[in-house]
């Protein structure tokens, strides 16, 4: 319970944060997390090492808005007490989690102004 409380109340590490621990610059960082490919293997490493030592967990808002994706995918379905559905949300959920998606479930309710809402919902906004 005290090692929960006390990262409760510490302060959250930023990606300025790891860059000022390995010595690079922020940008660094981010191509360090989200394009590694054009990053040289050392430096990976001493960026890989700071974040390890300070506990680093990127921030995913900040991600989806700088990059306008969200890995977020919707699924709805027509109702989450027919076990018919069961296997289709396994293996939407296997497949996308794989793939670094979070699924975002939605149950219509078998009604279809309840499914048409939901897909306009969806094509006002981008994955």
């Amino acid at each position: 319970m005290k090692n929960s409380r006390k990262r409760a109340s510490a302060k959250k590490v930023t990606l300025v944060d790891v860059a000022l621990a390995a010595g690079v610059s922020a940008i660094t960082v981010s191509r360090v997390i989200n394009q590694p490919d054009k990053v040289s293997e050392s430096l990976r490493q001493q960026v890989q090492k700071a974040v390890d030592s300070l506990g680093y967990i990127p921030n995913q808002h900040a991600s989806s808005l700088a990059s306008a994706k969200s890995k977020v995918i919707g699924v709805a379905i027509p109702s989450l007490s027919n076990i018919v559905f069961t296997d289709v949300l396994r293996g939407i959920y296997d497949v996308m989690g794989a793939a670094g998606y979070k699924v975002l479930l939605v149950d219509t309710h078998y009604s279809p102004l309840e499914e048409e809402k939901n897909d306009s919902h969806s094509a006002q906004s981008s994955t």
